[in-house]
């Protein structure tokens, strides 16, 4: 009893770096060579290899990628200290600005009925910040 057995097997084009001749080799053969970094040869003998293997690649990418990460979130935590830090100097300058609207000196925390008079007499070289 004779019997038919078909195969399909995917090739791939290659070019030697060296003589320049195309040659095909099977998909899988490829596959593993690049994620191993495994030697091959053309058809003439010239020995071939995947300068970086595609698990390095992958490797360097995610390192690349956990890098940025962290950058990211060093640079979120700082905006956030920063923002914090706004925030108090606001809160300052805002409950200044109320005792200065009830007329309270803010050089000599004293009350005064006219207090742009105290401050253009007592503190003419005043400059808020």
């Amino acid at each position: 009893m004779a019997m038919t057995i078909e195969r399909t097997i995917v090739l791939v084009e290659m070019r030697c770096g060296v003589c320049d001749i195309s040659f095909a080799v099977p998909d899988y053969l490829q596959r593993e060579c690049m994620e191993t970094g495994r030697t091959w040869y053309c058809p003439n003998g010239h020995p071939r290899v995947y300068a970086t293997t595609e698990n390095a690649r992958l490797r360097k990418e995610s390192e690349r990628l956990q890098a940025q990460l962290v950058h990211a979130r060093d640079q979120r935590d700082a905006a956030e200290r920063s923002n914090v830090a706004l925030r108090g100097v606001v809160t300052k300058k805002s409950r200044e600005l109320s005792r200065v609207s009830k007329g309270v000196c803010p050089c000599c925390n004293r009350s005064f009925a006219n207090l742009r008079r105290h401050m253009a007499g007592q503190h003419p070289d005043y400059e808020p910040t």
